[in-house]
Order: structure tokens, then C-alpha cells, then sequence
């Protein structure tokens, strides 16, 4: 039957595809970078992406690939591969998609990054940033990207007020380290190799965005994002949200015989503002903090807390011609003696478009990384970006 089902489905894409419109994408990025009293040079990383895609009203596959090299040997890595089928229904309509992709929905005010990613412009995405186990991290993307998901999403138009999207997964998880995925105290026999997603997501124009993201990837762990965005406003931009994970552990080892339970939060906040025509302001704030209690009597908690800010500009001196100048900081644990958890950060750029399709961005990012800015050994990276797409 699974066979069966299976052919199915694929042929039913396969037919869908046959009058299907096909984009194309490709993004080369290279990185030259050393520390500053050495000069550039000490490590060069290039990568290649190249996407293509064949999708109409009722279904799309994406294939997107990088050819990565970092130390002088190329290797080829699948970013992201994808399906999808939409089937029309009395009410509304189903949506079906299975492979490996991100699936994040709300607005994370990054329009004017253009090819800049990362550590460039966007440090940390929603949810929570250096925690311990990290269960909120990211927590808007459902699928993780890195791993082979299917998810149903429902959408419900024009019945409501406004649009309403809910979505359920299952992610696997069989290829993550699945000593962490076994429930060895509470049955030994049982490895769980799929974790369970969702979401309800609920948009009226000129008014808000809502979402609500849930993860549970491992037996007891569970992650939680809440995500609202208004609309109502003319020139700003704004996301606000509150992200937590908690896990709980019996008889873990031999020095906590009780267990423990974890606890972890994130809170965002951002903004964007276009000032006129040509300028507009960018920041970007996340405060997150993670408390591990042992349920032992003679064991104390553990925990700390985590910050990053980002405050960035854009300006269009033209037609084809933008620049970007950003600044970061991040404080990776507030118990820590300064400047060992501190990240300070600099990154102006230069995005220079040729057509509506094609452009050339190239950037200067100096950091300090556990020493103090403007005084310590700061690293040096040339970013620089080319990307077209038909």
C-alpha cells in the first residue's frame, strides 16, 4: 500500500509539473578572513549555490545545492530538497510537502540584508540564542531545514476575516545522536526516530500576523514560539515574540540519581523603520536565558542569561547602488568576566545591482570576539556575494 501511495503521489506530481513555470538561482560567495595584525589570507571559504525549481498553482519541486570549499578539496552538500502538492477541498485547501527545507513564517525584517546572511547582518533568527540545549533556537522553522520532514498545511481563505494556516509534521530525527533521542530511563527498548511539529498561523492585512510554533523532538523535551506582527502601521515594521523550551530527565547518572528539569526563554524584539524613500533603519534585540534544577537535594542550579543586539541602516544612493552599515554585540553569558562572552561587530557593504535580476554585494567585517573592541586582536573578513537568477 505504502508503495502504491507513494506512486501516486509522485506521479501526481509529475503531471502537475508538466505545464509548470521554472526559476533558477544562483548565489557564489566568498570569504577571505585572518586576524588583523596578520593581514588577510589566513583562510579563504568559498561557496556555490545553485537552486532550480518547476512549480505551478498545484504543485513545485526545488532542488538546491552548494559546492562548498574550504580548505582547497570542493565538496558537495544538498541545502535543500523539496516537494509539494496542493489539493483544492470544499473549504479551503491542503497542502503537502516532504523533503528537507526551511519552513520559518514569521517576518523577520530582513528585507534590506539582500545577500548578506549569517553572522553579517543576522546573527541570531527568532527564538532563543545560547542556551544549553538549545530547544528554542531557530524555534520559527519548523522543519529544521537539515532534516527530512512532511508536513500538511491547511489554509482557510476567505471564510474568516482574515487567512488561517495550521500545520502539523513529523521531522526525523534518526540520524541526530540517538543516545539523546532514547528513553533509557523510562524504557530502554524504545528509540524515538520522528519528533513532532506544528502551527497556527493567522493573518489579516492592515491589521496583524500571529503564529504559533511547537516542536517536540525528543520524549519530554517540548519548544514553544509566539510571534506577532502588526500591520496597521505605514513605515514600521515590527515582530515581537517570546520563545521557551523545557525538558525533564530521570536518573540520568550517577551523580544526579534524581533527575533534573530544564528551562529555557527567549524574547524578541524588532524593528524597522523607513525614515524616507531612501534610508531606512534596521534593529534587531534578543535577551534569553536557561535554568537547569537538579531534582537531588545536593545539587545546585545551574543557569545564565544571553544577549544580542543589532542595529543596521540601509541607504539606496541610486538606481543600482546601496550601501549597508551594521553593528552588533552579543554577551553569551552575563556571569562571565568581560570581554570572554562578548562579540562586537562591525559590517559596512556595498550592494550593487546590474538589471532586476543580477547584483554584486561585497562587504568589510571586523569583530572582536572575547576581547575588548578597538583595544584586543580584532578578525578581518572580506564577505563578498554574486548572485543572478532567470
Amino acid at each position: 500500500m505504502k508503495k502504491i501511495l507513494t506512486t501516486a503521489l509522485v506521479g501526481a506530481l509529475v503531471a502537475g509539473l508538466a505545464f509548470a513555470d521554472i526559476g533558477f538561482d544562483y548565489t557564489g560567495t566568498a570569504i577571505i578572513a585572518g586576524p588583523a595584525k596578520n593581514g588577510f589570507g589566513k583562510s579563504i571559504v568559498r561557496k556555490d549555490c545553485l537552486s532550480i525549481d518547476f512549480s505551478n498553482d498545484k504543485a513545485g519541486v526545488v532542488f538546491d545545492v552548494d559546492i562548498v570549499d574550504g580548505s582547497g578539496a570542493s565538496k558537495l552538500e544538498y541545502d535543500q530538497f523539496y516537494g509539494w502538492l496542493t489539493f483544492a477541498l470544499p473549504v479551503g485547501n491542503l497542502q503537502v510537502t516532504t523533503g528537507k527545507w526551511a519552513g520559518r513564517w514569521a517576518s523577520r525584517l530582513k528585507g534590506d540584508a539582500g545577500d548578506l546572511d549569517d553572522e553579517f547582518y543576522e546573527a541570531y533568527k527568532l527564538g532563543t540564542i545560547e542556551t544549553a540545549l538549545e530547544i528554542g533556537k531557530d524555534i520559527d522553522n519548523l522543519t529544521g531545514k537539515d532534516k527530512m520532514s512532511t508536513v500538511l498545511a491547511y489554509t482557510l481563505n476567505d471564510v474568516l476575516p482574515g487567512s488561517l494556516m495550521i500545520k502539523a509534521g513529523l521531522v526525523d530525527v534518526s540520524k541526530t545522536d540517538y543516545k539523546k533521542y532514547n528513553t533509557v530511563a523510562k524504557n530502554p527498548d524504545v528509540t524515538i526516530k520522528s519528533g513532532f511539529v506544528g502551527e497556527l498561523c493567522y493573518r489579516q492585512e492592515n491589521l496583524f500576523k500571529f503564529n504559533v510554533a511547537f516542536k517536540t523532538l525528543r520524549q519530554d523535551q517540548y519548544g514553544v514560539g509566539i510571534f506577532l506582527s502588526p500591520l496597521m502601521l505605514d513605515k514600521l515594521g515590527a515582530t515581537v515574540g517570546f520563545s521557551f523550551g523545557m525538558e525533564s530527565q530521570e536518573n540520568t547518572s550517577d551523580t544526579i540519581k534524581d533527575g533534573w528539569d530544564y528551562f529555557e526563554y527567549g524574547v524578541d524584539l524588532r524593528l524597522r523603520y523607513q525614515i524616507t524613500d531612501k534610508w531606512a533603519v534596521t534593529t534587531m534585540h534578543n535577551i534569553s536565558g536557561w535554568n537547569v534544577s537538579a531534582k537531588a537535594d545536593n545539587v545546585d542550579d545551574e543557569g545564565t542569561n544571553a544577549m544580542w543586539n543589532m542595529l543596521s541602516t540601509s541607504y539606496k544612493a541610486g538606481d543600482n547602488i546601496r550601501f549597508i552599515a551594521t553593528v552588533q554585540n552579543t554577551v553569551k553569558q552575563f556571569d562571565a568576566e568581560y570581554p570572554k562572552a562578548n562579540v562586537f561587530a562591525i559590517t559596512p557593504s556595498c550592494e550593487i545591482s546590474a538589471g532586476d535580476h543580477a547584483t554584486v554585494t561585497a562587504g568589510f567585517d571586523i569583530r572582536w570576539d572575547g576581547v575588548t573592541p578597538w583595544r584586543g586582536t580584532g578578525d578581518i573578513s572580506l564577505p563578498v556575494y554574486v548572485s543572478f537568477s532567470l
